[in-house]
């Protein structure tokens, strides 16, 4: 019978950790760096109220939509729906939104929450 694996790794496995342990430093490290600034939060309803609210300034918004009040939540540079009146809460599931292409919205209230900043980054769309 054939050993399948060896005591000793190959010399030729070590270059190919060394390899993948650089490029998770590499990607972690430019992860980290955020090439957009994100500065403010905009919440919008499909009547057309638009409010503009600094993302550091922590607070809670109560804004009108069509089936009832959505809380918007401000928090450390971060923002989320905190709790709305639709029946599947999905936009209370999104969680926290922080980058400047991020956007959570309650279609059913008409409530549409985004992030605008000095850059808009790319994503999968756009690209």
């Amino acid at each position: 019978m054939r050993k399948i694996f060896r005591k000793y790794p190959y010399p030729a496995d070590y270059i190919v950790i060394a390899l993948f342990i650089s490029l998770s430093v590499f990607f972690f490290a430019k992860k980290l760096k955020n090439t957009s600034m994100a500065f403010f939060a905009v919440v919008e309803t499909f009547s057309g109220e638009k409010q503009v609210i600094g993302l550091f300034n922590d607070t809670v918004l109560e804004v009108r939509g069509k089936i009832g009040i959505t809380k918007v939540e401000i928090h450390a540079g971060k923002a989320r729906i905190l709790s709305s009146p639709c029946r599947r809460k999905l936009c209370e599931r999104r969680g926290w939104i922080s980058a400047s292409w991020e956007s959570s919205a309650c279609l059913p209230n008409g409530v549409w929450l985004y992030i605008t900043g000095e850059k808009t980054g790319i994503d999968a769309v756009t690209f």
